[in-house]
Formats: C-alpha cells, structure tokens, sequence
C-alpha cells in the first residue's frame, strides 16, 4: 500500500463523523435503552472480558430478576450466583451484589465519578462508562476497543499497558471526547472497535473516521496495536467424583459450596458455587479414595467412568475425568451435602459442573449421557463392584479408565 501523508487528527471532525456513524449504525442493545445507573452496571460488570452475543441474554434473564438495586440488594447471593452461573469471572457477580447493597445502603446511586468508583468491584473503565452513559458525565472510557482504536488513529507504538503509552492513550481519549454527548462518544468508539476496527482484518473501507487514521496513512493498521504477548496456557487434569444414593425413592447427588480457590486458576473466584469432590489425576490417591473420602462409615460401587469435560478458567486448561459411585450406607462427611438430583440443577453451578450433572443424570436414568460421555458403550461399565470402606483402592474399576488414572 502506498503511503500517505499523516493526517491531522481533528476532535470536532472525529466527533462529528464517529457519531453520525454511531447514529445510524449502532447496534440495537437493551442497555442503549435506559438511562438507568444500576442496569448500565449491570451491562458494563457482564461485558467485562464477555462478548455482546454471550452477554445478551444474561443481561435480559439477570434483569428480569433483579430490575433494580433494591431487589438484587434483597436476594441471597446464591440466587444471584444461579442467575450468573455459565458467565464466567463470577468475582463480577459478587461485586455486583455488593454494589447493590452499597446503593441501597446510601439511598440512592451515587451521582459522581468518584462516588461511582467507591462502589466494590468499579474501576475507573466501569466508573467512566457508567458516569458517562447514564449520568452525563465527561469521562472518557478506555476499554481494549478504544484502546485499539487509538493506537491506529494516532499510529502509537509500544505496548499501550505500560506506562508512558498508557498515559498518552489516556489523555487522548479525554481530549477527543465529545463534552456534549460523552456517553454516545464513548459506546461510540467501543463500537467502532468492536465491529469495525477489529483486532485482525480491520474494515478500513467502511471506517467513518478513515480520512483521519494514521495507522492506515501508514499501512500498519494490521500491525497495531503492539500488545505484550499472551500468558501461555497450563494444562490441568483432575478427577471428581460423582457420589449417588436413593433415599425415599429420589436420587441424590453429594455436593458442597466452594469456600476457597478450591480449583487451579480461579483464585477465589468460584466461592459459593456448588462442585463434586475432585483432585488432581496424578494424585497418589484412586478416586474411589476421595469418594470414600466425604463419607462417614459408609461403601460406594463403582459405576464406571465418564468425560472428559474440558473448560477454560483464565489462562488454565482444565481437563475433568469423572467416576459415578453409588452409596451404600453412611453419611456424608462436612462440608459435603446430598443433593435431590433434579433440583441440583437449580443451585449455582459453573459450566463444568452443569455438564456433569447433565451427564450424571443421563447415566443415573440410564441413558447414554451427554455429549461428554466417552469410552465403552455402556456408560455404567458394567454392574459395577464394591469399594469396600477404608480401603482407599478402586478394585475393579469395570470398563474405561482405571479408577484414580
């Protein structure tokens, strides 16, 4: 590409062309709806690290259940955990709950950058976004998008985390900003970010603001911005086990709340949300040893082996082998709980363990599980034999994986 002449870039003709673009192209979002403080919070907590398409009908079902800072303020936050379960990052669903409390707490939202920004969980991104969308307020937002955006515009380079790049990007941003319509500026230039000015194969042919882009003047666009490299991913293997009984003619399932980072890389993240006893695989204990485990004087029967169920939490890459044990006798051993089966479903749950439970109901009821099951074609792997209490061996694990592999 030939190169141009660097462009002068000018704040009332960025404005004036960014936004009448924004006017007519912006998408149709249910937050751009409201002026409303606590459901642009909501919007803005959800997006964080969350695409649009993902968010959306999170934001529709959580709203649906708690319209406004008064009725999240009230709920328990294990049903504020269910409504979020399947997300990610649930940290933002505790400060939300905290937030929520915090408002109700004062009387109403607070109506300043610095009042926004004391509430938990809220930086300064989610304080100028917020301030700035529902209050007016002139903030300028720097979010990855705008960040992006204003790498190309003005042709920075260096890594814009780091300080001075980081700085010079910010005061970029305040300066453009249009001090009229801050709030419509801003979703403005997360929105040329988000659909035009993408991370590869920008769409510079369709850019309101093209004319004034030093990045594309230049032909490096594509090489812009200049992000540190991403943290490499960590492989993660773990068994859990999955624990059933019969009681009055219902199927149970043992569970307990996390109350720790009881998982590689969620760093307290998941605190409150139900799992299944689990260990890592290469751990010198079989699973039927961390069944028997959560047990007071009681035996399992091994039932066969299903997965894996594979997920991401940040930058690990966990892998989950699971066993189903059916309990004969005892009971379970603090903090774990037996759990009605068809009601598990209804606690929160991230979305390893909803797989697991999908599976788990799958072969309890004596079909061919989810679309995790793996292995031999009977997923129960056969009758099953008995782990004899104390023991700490899984003898006979039937077909599949050895029990503790």
């Amino acid at each position: 590409m030939k190169k141009e002449n660097p462009p002068e870039i000018s704040a009332p003709v960025l404005r004036r062309r960014l936004l009448d673009w924004y006017d007519r192209s912006k998408r149709d979002l249910p937050w751009r709806r409201t002026r409303d403080p606590y459901a642009i919070l909501v919007s803005e907590l959800m997006l964080q690290q969350t695409q649009v398409k993902t968010a959306l009908p999170y934001y529709e079902k959580f709203m649906g259940l708690f319209p406004d800072a008064a009725a999240l303020a009230r709920a328990p936050l294990e049903r504020v955990f269910a409504a979020w379960a399947g997300l990610g990052y649930y940290r933002r669903a505790r400060f939300l709950h905290e937030a929520a409390r915090a408002v109700e707490a004062a009387g109403s939202f607070p109506r300043s950058l610095e009042g926004i920004r004391d509430l938990p969980g809220v930086g300064e991104y989610t304080a100028a976004a917020v301030g700035s969308i529902a209050l007016g307020l002139r903030a300028a937002v720097v979010d990855g998008n705008v960040i992006r955006v204003l790498c190309r515009l003005a042709a920075l380079r260096g890594d814009p985390t780091r300080a001075p790049l980081k700085d010079r990007i910010r005061g970029l941003a305040g300066g453009l900003l249009d001090p009229s319509r801050p709030g419509d500026f801003n979703q403005a230039m997360m929105e040329l970010g988000a659909t035009v000015c993408s991370p590869a194969a920008p769409a510079c042919l369709i850019c309101p603001v093209r004319g004034l882009c030093r990045a594309r003047a230049g032909g490096s666009q594509d090489t812009l911005p200049e992000l540190p490299a991403r943290r490499e991913s960590v492989a993660v293997e773990k068994s859990v086990a999955l624990l059933t009984r019969l009681r009055a003619g219902r199927r149970q399932v043992l569970m307990a709340p996390r109350t720790g980072s009881g998982r590689a890389g969620d760093e307290g993240r998941m605190v409150g949300f139900w799992h299944f006893p689990e260990a890592p695989r290469r751990s010198p204990h079989p699973v039927a040893a961390l069944a028997l485990s959560c047990l007071k004087n009681g035996k399992v029967e091994d039932r066969g082996a299903f997965g894996p169920v594979r997920h991401t939490v940040l930058h690990f890459r966990i892998t989950l082998e699971a066993r189903w044990f059916e309990v004969q006798g005892g009971e379970a051993r603090a903090p774990w709980s037996f759990q009605d089966l068809e009601k598990a479903g209804g606690l929160p749950l991230a979305s390893a363990e909803k797989r697991l439970l999908k599976g788990l109901r799958g072969l309890a009821g004596g079909e061919a599980g989810p679309e995790s099951a793996g292995g031999s074609a009977d997923p129960l792997g056969g009758a099953g034999r008995a782990v004899a209490q104390g023991r700490g061996r899984g003898r006979g694990a039937g077909k599949g994986r050895r029990a503790g592999a």
